[in-house]
């Protein structure tokens, strides 16, 4: 490790999650690989029935919205077009989503 890795740490996070998670979504997109998280511990779907598509799905779109926060902070002037306070909400809640299911990121 780099002493100036530790100077703003959140990049190189960023840097490492961001490619990862985008093949990851890829892998699941392409159904390469099957990875569902267990649903019934989380309160996302409560009272609602889907089927194996349908929470794939949801898995995908949740993960879609984690690639995105990891995005935003690499690339901001990706989304220049975006309004501004609405990008930082979803940059925020792609974090909160990230670790929300941080344990189900495994095939």
């Amino acid at each position: 490790m780099e002493d100036n890795e530790i100077y703003d740490l959140k990049y190189v996070l960023a840097e490492f999650i961001y490619p990862r998670l985008k093949v990851f979504k890829a892998k699941i997109d392409n159904k390469q690989i099957i990875s569902i998280p267990d649903f019934d511990i989380y309160s996302d779907l409560e009272g609602r029935k889907m089927n194996t598509q349908q929470l794939c799905d949801f898995w995908a779109e949740k993960i879609a919205e984690m690639i995105f926060s990891f995005e935003y902070c690499l690339y901001p002037e990706r989304f220049s077009k975006m309004n501004e306070e609405e990008a930082k909400e979803k940059y925020q809640y792609g974090l909160i989503i990230f670790a929300k299911y941080f344990n189900d990121l495994w095939i």
